[in-house]
């Protein structure tokens, strides 16, 4: 990891400056394929018939592709792996690990970007998916609900 990075303070609200300095370090998620844990939602997506875009740009300016963009309900799903994105459950900050570090930097930037535009951001944790799944169908239907 660059030298870089380490000037960006690991926890406090970031700045627009910070997106540039991320951007610059050409951090993106480049994955085409789904994790498990997002082919899990994107069943829930399909059962209940929400249109949904998978992992594409938001704009041409900011480097993130969220895991699901629901534009009918202006809501944004990211899945979070436990070990990639440091799930608090399981990992203090002290513990982290730069990559981790780096992922927790990018999901705060990414939250106060989607809320700049108006979004409402769901951040899901592979725990909670993998072992609440109901629930979270839940939260996402009453999200959807609401936004109509």
């Amino acid at each position: 990891i660059s030298k870089k990075l380490w000037s960006l303070s690991l926890y406090r609200t970031p700045k627009w400056s910070d997106i540039h300095k991320i951007n610059i370090l050409n951090i993106d998620k480049s994955i085409s394929k789904k994790t498990s844990i997002e082919e899990k939602i994107e069943k829930i997506l399909i059962k209940n018939n929400i249109n949904y875009i998978y992992n594409e740009y938001l704009s041409k300016d900011f480097k993130f592709k969220p895991d699901f963009i629901l534009k009918d309900h202006n809501l944004i799903i990211e899945c979070q792996g436990d070990y990639y994105h440091g799930n608090p459950l399981y990992y203090d900050n002290e513990d982290l690990n730069e990559m981790q570090k780096v992922a927790r930097l990018k999901d705060s930037i990414k939250k106060e970007y989607y809320d700049s535009l108006n979004y409402n951001s769901l951040f899901l944790w592979e725990t909670d998916i993998n072992n609440d799944l109901n629930d979270i169908e839940n939260i996402i239907l009453d999200l959807c609900k609401r936004a109509v």
